[in-house]
């Protein structure tokens, strides 16, 4: 079994409680709390209540890990320092029974025994927990007493406290023998880091640092104040314009004023007018209304008469047809009338001759027996009125078949029959007469209905035309008068919007000349500091004053960073930001040899299109790229021509998250790393900090601000045409509305 040796629960490594060192506390662990933090997938919870001197345990049960907790809980940002390849290695990656954690989170509890070393937010608390949580998405959070801070916070607590990544309370195994074979400078940081002065040393690196900011800021705000005061006396002449516009403005707004109050009289006028045509059309409209009504009762009436009339139709129609039915019942009844009289008639001549022909022939009996028969056969089918003097006659054939002396008496009931027929005869041709009449009279009848009834008819189509004439009419004048009142409305409420909407476009045209105004003084007053070079070296000023078509100008203008990288590009290329970019490299050298001739001091050109191309060359595969942002050539601004220069003057820089991340890179590949804060390991050994690249840093971020104004004035102008043209259109739709 391996020990692990544990720093002291008081920040000193010894058996046991040790003194404090001449009267001073450290910061004493009281509880360390981990939860999927590398082995430790369950929550552990390790109080440490009393001193212990170390922790024993087999080989991979994770005494090493404990430390690392406490290490990575403090601020460590090396996954190297906590033996591994990533930050995700922290987390639990789960085993045959176990998933993998989602977070890994450690949380160490301090006893506040130095609360006048602490920040002031801490002093008030008797225990301080400090929390660490990593998620596997890479997000992590650190907290105080459950509050959420920032990494730095962590770092600014422990400092001059003794605990720390970096501090004497942890050491590591092996680094025993390089503490103390170490050189005394080094050896120093342990020693002022136990004298608790390590904080104040970082707080007096910041202030100096915010200082000379301070001072180069002083140094820029004097600049911008002479070129302010050089420009006084164009400002008082603008502003000397600007009060003359303020007057031609304030003259403009009373004609304006005059102008619309005229526009609303004639508008008014024209609300009056339609006013008094929609009174107009509304008077019409009740006219036209109550003839409609008349019409309608007229109609009406006609209706009835109409109907009237249908129903008289009707019913000499049903007279009509049972007159015709009468007079063909009385002409059947007449035909059969006519045909007995005709049998009759044959009866009573046949019955003559068989009286003069019965004495002497019997036998002819018989014969005319036989055609009495057949008379009788057809008498039976004249029909039912006839039946009974048939059979009748019938009777009395059967008795002339008996006697002679019945045939007188059968003569004499013959010949009376005969009258008889005559006189019903007489009677049906004086019906017939009679329905005849009575037929014409209803014929007349019926067409003289007929006659009225398409009278009514036509009459009544054209009532139903002027009826749907006057609705559409009525109709017609209702929607006039609607769109009328809506388009008033409509008219009102487009005119208070066409007003509202050109104060508000003459508002912006006036926000967007005075920001355009402000921004390009801002501009000119940038380009002439600019201009004068400050700050540049006496050779390369002398060179760019001479204007020879050659030189295009320093590197500062052919590149361009955000402000986060600007202190990191000017660390990067330090001097080469004043080196002169020249298009003819032979002219180059003539210039040259003429400065050098007239000792205006020394410079250096670089050309501007390099007969080769030098850049980076790409990280190895196995690189561990954790904190690397990336190559700085592709975190600047330049033109797509100019792409061989900047990677010449770049090379394979890479931007970096810290010092640490900076280091490895470049002791392992050989690397150029720079941090954001200018911090540069540059690939042949040496390392280059501090402030002294101030000058540098200016030049860029005042070429960033100037294409900053440049866009901005063009975009300001841009609003400020688009505001005018929406004020001339909104003019003119204005004057074409209240025209019409």
């Amino acid at each position: 079994m391996t020990p692990c040796q544990w720093p002291s629960t008081d920040g000193h490594r010894s058996g046991g409680r040790a003194s404090r060192a001449e009267g001073r506390r450290s910061m004493k662990i009281k509880k360390l709390e981990l939860f999927g933090f590398k082995s430790f997938v369950d929550k552990t919870v390790m109080k440490f209540d009393h001193d212990v001197l170390g922790i024993v345990g087999p080989n991979g049960c994770g005494k090493s890990n404990i430390v690392d907790a406490i290490r990575w809980c403090m601020g460590e940002q090396s996954a190297k320092h906590l033996r591994g390849r990533s930050m995700e290695d922290v987390l639990f990656n789960g085993s045959e029974s176990r998933g993998p954690s989602e977070y890994a989170e450690v949380t160490l509890t301090f006893e506040n025994d130095l609360p006048e070393e602490l920040p002031l937010e801490f002093k008030d608390y008797a225990e301080i927990a400090v929390t660490r949580r990593l998620h596997r998405s890479g997000e992590s959070e650190y907290l105080v007493n459950k509050e959420q801070v920032r990494l730095k916070d962590v770092t600014d607590l422990f400092l001059g406290t003794g605990v720390g990544t970096k501090a004497y309370s942890i050491v590591e195994q092996g680094k025993i023998g390089l503490i103390v074979s170490a050189k005394p400078e080094d050896r120093r940081m342990l020693i002022e880091e136990a004298a608790g002065i390590t904080k104040f040393k970082s707080r007096k690196k910041q202030a100096e640092r915010k200082m000379e900011q301070t001072e180069q800021n002083l140094l820029r705000v004097g600049d911008i104040v002479a070129e302010i005061e050089r420009n006084l006396g164009t400002l008082k002449r603008q502003a000397a314009k600007a009060e003359r516009y303020v007057s031609y403005r304030s003259e403009l707004e009373d004609l304006q004023l005059y102008e619309a109050t005229h526009r609303y009289l004639e508008h008014s006028g024209w609300v009056r007018r339609q006013s008094a045509e929609v009174s107009r059309v509304g008077a019409e409209s009740d006219e036209i209304r109550t003839r409609l009504e008349q019409d309608e009762a007229d109609f009406e009436a006609l209706r009835l008469e109409g109907a009237e009339v249908e129903a008289n139709l009707e019913a000499a129609t049903s007279g009509h047809f049972a007159a015709e039915n009468a007079v063909r019942g009385e002409e059947a009844a007449h035909a059969r009338a006519v045909d007995r009289k005709s049998a009759l008639v044959a009866r009573e001549i046949a019955a003559a001759a068989e009286r003069e022909t019965l004495v002497t022939e019997r036998e002819a009996l018989l014969v005319e027996s036989a055609e009495l028969r057949t008379q009788l056969d057809f008498l039976e089918a004249d029909g039912n009125g006839a039946t009974e003097r048939l059979q009748a006659e019938a009777a009395r054939l059967a008795e002339l078949q008996q006697s002679l002396s019945t045939a007188e008496r059968l003569g004499e009931s013959l010949r009376a029959s005969a009258g008889k027929a005559n006189t019903e005869i007489a009677t049906a041709h004086a019906k017939l007469e009679s329905f005849s009449a009575r037929r014409a009279e209803m014929e007349d009848r019926v067409a003289r209905l007929d006659f009225e009834a398409e009278e009514l008819g036509a009459r009544k189509k054209d009532l139903e035309g002027r009826l749907a004439r006057f609705e559409s009419e009525l109709e017609d004048l209702k929607a006039a008068k609607a769109g009328a009142a809506e388009e008033l409305s409509v008219a009102d409420a487009r005119l208070a919007q066409l007003r509202t909407s050109l104060l508000a476009s003459e508002k912006r045209v006036e926000s967007a000349r005075a920001e355009a105004q402000k921004q390009r003084s801002r501009l000119g007053a940038l380009q002439e500091l600019a201009g004068r070079l400050d700050g540049v070296g006496a050779g390369a000023k002398s060179l760019l004053s001479a204007g020879d078509p050659a030189l295009r100008g320093l590197v500062a203008e052919f590149v361009e960073a955000p402000s986060t990288v600007t202190t990191a590009l000017a660390a990067v290329l330090g001097s080469r930001l004043e080196h002169v970019v020249v298009r003819d490299v032979d002219r180059g050298l003539e210039l040259l040899e003429a400065l050098g001739k007239a000792g205006s001091g020394r410079a250096a050109l670089i050309p501007e299109f390099l007969p080769f191309v030098a850049g980076g060359r790409p990280l190895p595969s196995d690189a561990d790229l954790t904190g690397v942002i990336g190559p700085l050539v592709d975190q600047v601004y330049y033109a797509p021509e100019h792409e061989g220069l900047v990677r010449s003057l770049l090379g394979d820089a890479l931007l970096v998250q810290d010092a640490v991340v900076a280091r490895q890179l470049r002791d392992r590949h050989g690397f150029t790393t720079v941090t954001h804060e200018g911090l540069v390991f540059d690939a042949e050994g040496s390392i280059r900090g501090g402030s002294g690249e101030a000058m540098a840093e200016g030049m860029l971020d005042t070429k960033r601000e100037i294409r900053e104004l440049e866009l901005g004035v063009e975009h300001a102008l841009g609003h400020g045409l688009a505001a005018a043209t929406a004020d001339a259109a909104f003019g003119v739709e204005d004057e074409a509305f209240v025209g019409d």
